[in-house]
């Protein structure tokens, strides 16, 4: 059979080809998609924390680097990720980067300026709620008050990472236009079980140890 016929009897083969290098396709099909859902990662970012966000970015920087050839250190990365000031324009620069190589799958420009804004505005506001709050617990409305403080704490984390959500949805979208249509993982792996168990736990116990120790200080 000739190069044409194969071309014309696998359209699909040929517009992936035509959009990226015939190299970066591996001999052996993908079973699954590099992508992931949304609802996962949001689970695994809200119950792990930066544990498993360290992993998730240096993985992105990892996929981009190994499947359209962009040019960064993963590693390096995200070592710089611990890097105040640093880590705001690695995050923002990882998010341009998806945006940039998921241009031609339909993205709009809200998705850089949502997901960054987002995610720094929210996880920073988790940050400093607990030093804004701190010096006010010592009083008769400390229990109110602590809870408040627990509520918009929760509530500021899981914006941030429901802002990550509109970052995989890109990625997933660009990694079915180079791959095509894959299965994409829904479920967790025992690693990740472990983690989400372990810093589950931890998160629970914190909590309710906290609400404990708080109702106790009010009654005094």
């Amino acid at each position: 059979m000739s190069d044409s016929e194969t071309s014309m009897s696998d359209p699909e083969t040929s517009t992936r080809e035509s959009d990226f290098p015939a190299e970066l396709f591996p001999a052996e099909p993908r079973r699954y998609s590099l992508g992931q859902e949304p609802w996962r990662l949001v689970m695994l970012a809200y119950l792990a924390g930066y544990f498993y966000l360290l992993y998730w970015f240096y993985r992105n920087w990892r996929d981009l680097r190994d499947e359209i050839g962009l040019k960064v250190r993963p590693g390096l990365r995200t070592v710089g990720l611990l890097v105040p000031l640093l880590n705001f324009y690695l995050i923002y620069d990882q998010f341009r980067l998806i945006r940039d190589a998921d241009r031609t799958a339909g993205q709009r420009p809200v998705f850089l300026f949502a997901a960054t804004s987002g995610f720094l505005t929210f996880s920073n506001l988790t940050a400093l709620l607990p030093d804004f709050f701190w010096p006010l617990l010592f009083d008769r409305l400390t229990a109110v008050l602590f809870i408040l403080l627990l509520v918009l704490t929760a509530a500021s984390w899981l914006l941030a990472c429901l802002s990550l959500a509109l970052v995989q949805r890109g990625l997933n979208r660009l990694w079915e236009k180079i791959h095509g249509k894959r299965e994409v993982k829904n479920y967790f792996s025992s690693g990740e079980k472990a983690l989400i168990g372990t810093f589950g736990s931890i998160f629970v116990l914190g909590l309710l140890v906290a609400v404990v120790r708080a109702s106790q200080m009010a009654l005094y």
